[in-house]
């Protein structure tokens, strides 16, 4: 769990929008959240030898509210939960009988409280507002098979936001390590249900749903926006991208040891030793280079902080002074969204003007700012 959300975090196209930023997180990371309780809801109801027509009625009406509710955080999750239910649905046929019947009413039930909300979603009357000022759509089509070129190019390395796919593999070798050098026990549900057919097919079929689940993901901004998804929505895409990377890391792993069971091969192979450190110093590496690389730029956001906040106790004290026009200087920030211009109509400058009480404000250069950010670069 701590890797999926390390790996999550680390190679998300902008943790700032994402994570700290409050609107972003709302929108994109809470319902993950959701998925994960929703996931766990699922287990808990169908693990439980209790059954009754009312716990059973009670159960369905809490996996409709459950995705019904999550669903509308965004138009980008409530499309991959719709999706991710029907994959789910799918999936369920190789269960067991019993299992199965008391997993496909959940998920059909969770399956209608997401379509209701991406129902919702799409019948907002807000979305003509933002459509507005939005390039035209490209079409269904169109969107579709941009949709899939930007989720190829997403799962071999993000490049419009330069996000580096080191992490991901090496997630997918550890676990698979992992799986192979640990004593697994062969009568596991997990281990029992993926049964040498069934692991074949969950090795070659898990790929695709991920890429198909991962273009659900894209999909509504390529279809609203005509362009690719801004970077704070990548974070679901990206969660997405991590689980099946652990989630196959463990198949390849199960199937190397079934093949060295199989053939009587020992598992402390110097190549499975060699491997083995290879991963865990990789793995090492990696946290150690980001928390280096955050602690390096930990002056400079002091920095940027102290502007900030001056520029908040002169607005807070023009305010009070009853001011509604006032000029401000440009402060700038590691990375987040848009900044103040000299153009009091930019809807940054719109939004600032709003929060504190004034009518219009205009922002120029900041030489301070500039002379900050210019000594971090070394330019």
């Amino acid at each position: 769990a701590t890797l999926i959300l390390f790996a999550t975090l680390s190679e998300t196209p902008s943790v700032f929008e994402s994570l700290y930023w409050q609107t972003g997180m709302l929108t994109y990371l809470v319902p993950l959240v959701v998925l994960t309780f929703y996931i766990g809801f699922l287990k808990k109801c169908c693990d439980s030898p209790a059954r009754g027509r009312r716990r059973d009625a009670l159960c369905l009406a809490s996996s409709f509210l459950i995705t019904f509710v999550a669903g509308g955080f965004s138009e980008t999750y409530v499309v991959l939960q719709s999706c991710l239910l029907s994959v789910a649905l799918a999936c369920a046929v190789g269960l067991p009988w019993l299992k199965r019947t008391k997993l496909w009413p959940l998920l059909v039930a969770g399956l209608l409280g997401s379509v209701a909300a991406l129902a919702m979603v799409a019948a907002s009357p807000g979305n003509k507002v933002r459509q507005a000022a939005l390039p035209s759509p490209q079409g269904f089509f169109n969107s579709v098979m941009s949709s899939f070129a930007y989720a190829f190019d997403f799962i071999t390395g993000e490049h419009v936001y330069l996000v580096p796919p080191v992490l991901r593999w090496t997630t997918v070798l550890l676990v698979a390590l992992l799986a192979f050098r640990l004593p697994l026990d062969e009568a596991a549900p997990a281990a029992r249900a993926l049964k040498s057919g069934n692991l074949k097919w969950a090795l070659v079929l898990s790929p695709l749903a991920a890429y198909l689940l991962i273009v659900a993901c894209i999909f509504p901004a390529m279809y609203v926006a005509a362009s690719h998804p801004p970077p704070r929505s990548l974070v679901n895409a990206q969660f997405v991208l991590v689980c099946f990377m652990v989630g196959w890391g463990y198949l390849v792993g199960l199937a190397l040891k079934r093949i060295a069971a199989k053939n009587a091969t020992p598992h402390d192979t110097p190549l499975f030793n060699a491997l083995s450190v290879a991963a865990l110093v990789l793995l090492a590496l990696i946290p150690l280079a980001a928390t280096r690389a955050t602690l390096l730029r930990v002056p400079k956001a002091r920095a940027l902080a102290a502007l900030w906040e001056k520029q908040h106790a002169e607005l807070r004290a023009a305010e009070s002074r009853g001011v509604k026009s006032m000029t401000v200087s440009t402060v700038y920030y590691l990375e987040g969204t848009d900044l103040l211009k000299r153009d009091p109509q930019w809807y940054v400058n719109e939004c600032v003007a709003a929060y504190y009480g004034m009518d219009s404000l205009t922002a120029v250069p900041d030489p301070e700012g500039i002379r900050i950010m210019v000594e971090e670069t070394g330019r």
